[in-house]
């Protein structure tokens, strides 16, 4: 990893304000705005209504669309692979829909409610493996963080794939490198889709190793291929640059919201997602003559924090201080450790902040943005 670090310059997230990294089609849409609306206002809805409707694209997969997106939104899943790809880029999409879930809610599994969902779509589960053998063999794990392979019956070649991951679906996305290229690292959430990727992927059509290279990745390569995208490894001036510093709205993303008409509300709305940020970097393995590009981030949850955010920079001393602040207003019995412990070794030992026991009022996703950017600049600064 490099000693200094760069950052992407913000220019936006709409995919057509950017005439540079526009795809070449949105400048042969109609050009008369409604009046008093702007234009990129007026492209922006006609492109999204005809070239990317995404209960259209997943009704090759689900009889009703936007109840499932409510269930998407509800698990706080996203779509990935080769879907995602197939769908930004404009392309016919294929047999395979992978879903990311993570976690639990009111109780059930996230995994399990997605596949009750799956199940009433009249899919059946033909095969399952194991995705996280690094940290789940011999654990007891190993049937936890699988890869259930969902088919109907009549066996027409469409598939979904839903994968339980150990950590929220973005950060396992991003980080792990599974799906072995960056051109995959696009994702749909049920109100929004993200390429943070975007100008490697559909400006430059070129899709750059993620992760050292895999046993077997030809069911992930096959479509990046199709696609039309150059395999490669790294960009070789990459190797010896500074680490990259990158957010999902920067200027070499996309983003767009979908139109969520009774689509439930999600459970992790768009506030807590578009803020991620993360490094990443060439690397290579010198005696396997291997090079792919690295990629940084971590989740965020705390007891304070109603969501689970995602972010290369960690806010613990914010939340340590704030959480003791709201700890000392309460009775000694019923501070952690039944008041045993004074205030300062509370931050020091913030175990005992994370306490399930612990329940208070005070929630801190309204300072997150706020925190999260002043740690980006402090960064920053440390890196230069």
């Amino acid at each position: 990893m490099g000693d200094s670090c760069t950052t992407a310059t913000s220019t936006g997230s709409h995919p057509i304000e950017s005439a540079s990294a526009a795809p070449a089609f949105l400048k042969t849409v109609a050009t008369d705005p409604p009046p008093g609306g702007r234009l990129v206002d007026f492209f922006y809805e006609t492109v999204q209504k005809s070239q990317w409707n995404i209960n259209t694209a997943l009704k090759k997969f689900v009889k009703d669309p936007v109840a499932f997106r409510g269930m998407l939104g509800q698990t706080s899943g996203i779509i990935s692979g080769q879907f995602a790809l197939e769908f930004h880029d404009r392309r016919s999409i294929g047999d395979r829909l992978d879903v990311f879930v993570y976690g639990e809610m009111g109780g059930i599994g996230n995994a399990e409610f997605m596949s009750l969902a799956i199940d009433r779509e009249g899919y059946a589960v033909t095969h399952s493996y194991n995705h996280d053998e690094e940290h789940s063999a011999g654990t007891g794990e190993d049937n936890r963080y699988k890869t259930d392979v969902y088919q109907r019956p009549e066996t027409d070649g469409r598939s979904i794939c839903l994968q339980n991951t150990r950590e929220t679906p973005i950060v396992d996305l991003l980080s792990k490198g599974r799906q072995c290229t960056l051109a995959l690292a696009n994702f749909i959430t049920s109100t929004k889709i993200y390429a943070p990727f975007a100008r490697q992927t559909f400006c430059e059509r070129r899709a750059y190793l993620h992760g050292n290279l895999k046993e077997d990745p030809g069911e992930y390569l096959k479509s990046i291929a199709k696609a039309g995208c150059r395999l490669l490894g790294i960009r070789w001036k990459d190797l010896n640059n500074s680490t990259q510093l990158r957010k999902l709205t920067d200027g070499h993303s996309w983003c767009m919201d979908f139109d969520s008409t009774n689509v439930l509300a999600p459970a992790t709305p768009s506030f807590v997602t578009d803020p991620t940020a993360f490094k990443y970097w060439a690397t290579e393995i010198w005696d396997q003559n291997e090079h792919y590009y690295k990629v940084e981030l971590s989740q965020i949850s705390y007891p304070a924090l109603q969501y689970v955010w995602a972010h290369f920079c960690t806010v613990d001393a914010f939340l340590n201080t704030a959480l003791a602040m709201e700890v000392s207003v309460l009775p000694k019995n019923q501070w952690p450790d039944n008041g045993n412990t004074s205030l300062r070794d509370l931050i020091r030992n913030n175990q005992l902040l994370q306490s399930d026991q612990l329940d208070l009022g005070a929630r801190y996703d309204d300072m997150m943005p706020e925190w999260l950017r002043d740690q980006e600049e402090e960064c920053i600064k440390r890196c230069s």
